[in-house]
C-alpha cells in the first residue's frame, strides 16, 4: 500500500497543474469485501460545484447511494490534490518513468475502455490502481485496506470502478 501512496503523491506533484472544470462529475461503484465475507456496495458521484477566485480550492459535492439511502455532502478540496483529465493523460504518457513504475495498458470499466497507467505493488499481487484520462484520474482501484469496528481493526478489500462521467 505504501508504494501506491508514494506513486500517487509523485504523480500529483509532477502533474497536478490542470484544473477540473466546474460542472465536471464522475460516478464510481465501490464494493468492499470484509475478511469475514460480508460485502458492502455503494455508488458515489462527485461533482465540482465552484472554484475560488484564485483557483486554489474547489467546492465539491458527493452523493453516496447505499442500501437504498442517498446522502449528499459538500466539501472543499485543494485543486493541486485533484487530477484533471489532462493530468490523467500526462500520467499515462509518463507511466513507464522509473519513479512511477507503472505499466501502460488498456482497461475496460463500465464508463468505457481507456489507455491507463496501472500501478501495482509486488507485495500485494491482487492490488492495482489504474489512472487515465477521466475526471479525477482514477479509472479503477483494487486495494486492501483496514477500518475500525467496535474498537477492533478489520481487514478488507476495496474495489472501485468508474461508471460514468461528464460535465453539467
Amino acid at each position: 500500500m505504501k508504494s501506491f501512496v508514494f506513486a500517487a503523491a509523485l504523480l500529483f506533484a509532477a502533474t497536478a497543474s490542470a484544473q477540473v472544470p466546474v460542472g465536471t462529475w464522475a460516478t464510481y461503484a465501490t464494493t468492499i469485501v470484509f475478511e469475514d465475507g460480508r460485502t458492502m456496495a455503494n455508488q458515489e458521484t462527485v461533482t465540482v460545484l465552484a472554484v475560488n477566485a484564485d483557483g486554489t480550492t474547489l467546492l465539491e459535492s458527493k452523493t453516496l447511494e447505499q442500501d437504498g439511502t442517498e446522502t449528499v455532502e459538500q466539501f472543499v478540496e485543494k485543486t493541486d490534490e485533484i487530477m484533471s483529465e489532462q493530468t490523467g493523460l500526462a500520467v499515462v504518457v509518463e507511466c513507464s518513468n522509473p519513479q512511477i513504475g507503472g505499466t501502460v495498458e488498456s482497461v475496460t470499466v463500465k464508463a468505457g475502455t481507456f489507455q491507463s497507467c496501472k500501478i501495482t505493488d509486488a507485495s500485494m499481487p491482487t492490488a492495482g490502481l489504474w489512472i487515465g484520462q477521466a475526471p479525477f484520474g482514477i479509472l479503477k482501484m483494487s486495494v486492501p485496506a483496514q477500518t475500525e469496528e467496535n474498537g477492533n481493526t478489520v481487514n478488507l478489500f476495496l474495489d472501485r470502478e468508474l461508471l460514468g462521467f461528464g460535465k453539467n
